[in-house]
């Protein structure tokens, strides 16, 4: 099976954002837009976190599918398969007090009405069921919202509303563990054709538009964004969080910056000089692509590809995401 999708990872949108916030000016729209994703983000890993830590053996955790379903997409933060059912998961990474007032939730702070997570789960969990009764799978399924944040404080919650507080979360977990059985290879089967219905990308990703001509030019440190300073002859170091890299890790990740963001852009030294905003010198440079990247020869105008299609994501998600 794919294992991707058996512990969080961050959407690529969130890793766009990541790539640009230093490059561009977001408008307060997208800032707001990269903060929810960002806050999704991490609430996902502290439930993928806690899953982890209880090491379920009659649970096969799913994280981050997208599924089209007729005419619309359905997004689920996490699937829990066992043995004779499936688990579907909000993960709602809210912070703050909150009450609850007629079935609906709100800010103790500003009286303000959230978003509703129990409307979004009941939408998904009915096209969750749509798309198994699609592939033939007789399972019942259960839906829950999780509140994974210590920080998070809902008062007057009523006990019919299908919803986990940060305090309950692993007790939920061992629960469901205790009353399932072993799991088999019609599991992973189902795991598997789950993964292979995923959609990689939403009709509806709302990210921001850019031009190579309008980004700003250098490397920056991937932990805070600040821009890196030379620390000596082999690295650099970020004046803000003080994080330090050899120089061939900054080289290598301002290369997969740049064909993530620029794809049909060719990989060649003046680029890449232009790129990191002549950080390094040309023949530092070319030393890397040739040691690292594929090269196309072609005179003045060589260009160099990654051996793996997929190497420039790898680097990025390990540096940003840890993953």
């Amino acid at each position: 099976m794919n294992h991707t999708f058996i512990e969080p990872v961050a959407p690529s949108s969130l890793l766009l954002y990541e790539l640009l916030r230093h490059r561009i000016e977001l408008s307060p729209k997208e800032k707001n837009r990269y903060e929810r994703l960002v806050k999704g983000y991490i609430g996902e890993r502290t439930f993928g976190r806690i899953l982890h830590e209880k090491q379920l053996t009659n649970v096969l955790p799913l994280f981050g599918l997208l599924f089209e379903v007729g005419d619309t997409e359905c997004q689920i933060d996490s699937i829990l398969l066992t043995n004779d059912m499936i688990f579907l998961i909000e993960i709602k990474n809210n912070s703050g007090d909150f009450y609850v007032q007629n079935d609906k939730i709100y800010s103790l702070r500003t009286k303000n009405e959230i978003r509703d997570p129990f409307a979004q789960l009941e939408r998904a969990t009915f096209l969750c069921k749509s798309l198994l009764k699609s592939i033939e799978v007789e399972m019942e399924v259960r839906s829950y919202v999780v509140f994974p944040n210590d920080e998070f404080m809902l008062y007057e919650a009523p006990l019919h509303l299908p919803m986990v507080m940060p305090t309950q979360v692993k007790r939920f977990l061992r629960k469901i563990n205790s009353n399932a059985g072993r799991l088999d290879g019609r599991h992973e089967k189902l795991a598997q054709q789950l993964v292979s219905l995923h959609k990689e990308k939403s009709f509806y990703e709302r990210v921001p538009s850019y031009e190579l001509g309008a980004l700003r030019r250098g490397i920056f440190c991937w932990k805070c964004g600040s821009e890196f300073v030379r620390a000596n002859r082999f690295s650099f170091c970020c004046e803000n969080c003080r994080a330090q890299f050899h120089m061939n890790d900054v080289l290598l990740h301002a290369i997969a910056e740049f064909h993530f963001l620029f794809p049909k852009e060719k990989i060649t030294v003046k680029n890449m000089l232009d790129w990191c905003g002549e950080s390094f010198s040309k023949n530092f440079i070319r030393g890397i692509l040739n040691d690292h990247l594929m090269t196309k020869p072609n005179g003045r105008h060589t260009h160099y590809s990654f051996l793996d299609s997929k190497e420039h994501i790898k680097i990025l998600y390990r540096h940003c995401f840890n993953e």
